[in-house]
């Protein structure tokens, strides 16, 4: 997905996930006051996992992911 933010600041994306028949589960995946300039050439990349979602960041010294609680 391709996206341009806001000219202030305000870019929310959000996506659910479920797995089976458990909860469905909610994550911000684009929220620009949080998000703007930690992603690599401006590409998000992320891994969902039950315990939450976890956002690649290169530029981290002691781990290339930063985690994150889900959304309640």
């Amino acid at each position: 997905m391709s996206f341009r933010t806001k000219i202030f600041y305000g870019t929310l994306f959000f996506c659910s996930f479920q797995w089976g028949n458990g909860p469905v589960l909610h994550f911000d995946v684009y929220d620009e006051i949080r998000d703007q300039h930690k992603c690599d050439d401006d590409v998000c990349k992320w891994y969902v996992h039950k315990d939450g979602p976890c956002r690649y960041e290169p530029q981290l010294d002691s781990s290339d992911r930063k985690c994150y609680s889900w959304n309640h």
